[in-house]
């Protein structure tokens, strides 16, 4: 059995905390794409309740852009309308 040198020992030692200061960036840098997944994740799942919300609803919406375009309908105003949504998205609600 050889026997290590203090030298060597103490080499030994840096580089294991080298690797270690080295792993912990890398740690906390996984640590904020998690972080910035999870609040993706809580987004999209926000946006498609609020989509759930918008097609169940039991009243006709219409979103309208600046423009005055219609951005979107409802089921519910594509059946009181007449039209399906691709022929709303061309129209001005000005046009109904």
């Amino acid at each position: 059995m050889t026997s290590k040198t203090k030298e060597h020992l103490l080499k030994e030692i840096e580089s294991l905390q080298k690797q270690n200061r080295s792993l912990q960036k890398q740690n906390r840098s996984l640590l904020k794409k998690i972080n910035v997944l999870q609040n993706s994740l809580l987004d999209f799942e926000k946006d498609n309740q609020f989509n759930l919300s918008l097609e169940n609803a039991n009243l006709g919406i219409i979103i309208i852009s600046k423009t005055g375009k219609i951005a979107g309908a409802n089921n519910f105003i594509v059946r009181i309308l007449g039209y399906n949504n691709k022929e709303l998205e061309e129209m001005k609600y000005t046009d109904l």
